[in-house]
């Protein structure tokens, strides 16, 4: 499993997906028990953590759950440390500008498109996007609306028929720095 390597190299973050609600409650508990017994590895489910960086800064990294998507949850959330850096871990990226940028999330990290499963050759378009249908606004990349960055990575894994055409997957790395431009 991904997550058993990857806590050994930093402390990793995660919150559920439609998919991870699709399997059944038993299988689900089994998988939360098995990773969040390992070291360094934390799973949010609408909760925000405070965490410090190198440079001594604190961060405000916000988990939402996929299914509980509502206003006045990100709302609470973020108003935990509204002067932090804030940065949103969320499944769906439709919600960018009427619920992350609304709130005032500084950056969101989404996932569950793909990048469209399947690309158009030579184009920046994806071709589906759950919940989006056909040509998604949102399929990879960056994306802003207002003061709030979105990165929609097209991940690892496959959604329904399982083949990923002109549709690379994908390990984000970003590198956070203060305006000084020390990493934070």
């Amino acid at each position: 499993m991904f997550m058993e390597q990857i806590h050994e190299i930093a402390p990793t973050y995660f919150v559920h997906g439609n998919h991870e609600h699709n399997l059944p409650k038993s299988v689900l508990s089994g998988f939360e028990e098995k990773v969040t017994n390992l070291e360094n590895v934390h799973f949010l489910n609408n909760e925000c953590v405070q965490i410090e960086s190198h440079t001594g800064q604190t961060l405000s990294l916000i988990g939402l759950d996929d299914l509980s998507l509502q206003a006045n949850i990100l709302k609470t959330l973020a108003d935990e440390a509204p002067d932090d850096f804030q940065i949103l871990l969320a499944h769906e990226p439709q919600y960018l500008k009427d619920y992350y940028a609304e709130t005032g999330v500084d950056l969101v990290f989404a996932g569950h498109v793909h990048g469209g499963q399947w690309r158009i050759p030579f184009t920046h378009q994806g071709l589906y996007g759950p919940d989006q249908g056909l040509f998604p606004k949102y399929s990879d990349g960056v994306y802003t609306e207002g003061g709030t960055t979105m990165y929609l990575s097209r991940g690892l894994g496959n959604s329904g028929f399982p083949v990923r055409l002109f549709n690379h997957p994908e390990i984000v790395c970003v590198t956070l720095e203060t305006v000084s431009g020390d990493a934070s």
